[in-house]
């Protein structure tokens, strides 16, 4: 427990794959990859340039329709992110930042 701190990484995340969800119906599994805009200097935020993630949104349920469609995404589709790698404390050690919908749009939940 306690209060943990995260470095920060800007970059984009790349979409990989997306397919209709097993475990959650009229949801989306999409995976992508990291390509931050710089060098990542933590051993956690290097592994995690080795593999795929899901995308959740809200960080608990993939996408629905509607965000798949607001945000086009589809295999090879970018969209900015941040990688946030964890520096101290016991929490997730690795999250990623999503920029929130435009205003004025209706944010799928």
């Amino acid at each position: 427990g306690g209060p943990c701190e995260y470095r920060s990484y800007p970059g984009q995340a790349e979409i990989v794959s997306v397919v209709p969800s097993a475990a959650a119906s009229g949801r989306f599994d999409v995976r992508f990859r990291f390509i931050p805009d710089g060098t990542i200097e933590e051993p956690l935020g290097k592994a995690a340039l080795e593999r795929t993630f899901l995308l959740l949104p809200d960080r608990e349920t993939p996408p629905d329709r509607a965000y798949v469609e607001q945000f086009d995404i589809r295999p090879g589709k970018r969209l900015g992110c941040t990688l946030r790698v964890i520096t101290r404390g016991t929490c997730t050690p690795v999250l990623f930042d999503f920029p929130p919908s435009p205003p004025g749009d209706a944010a799928p939940r």
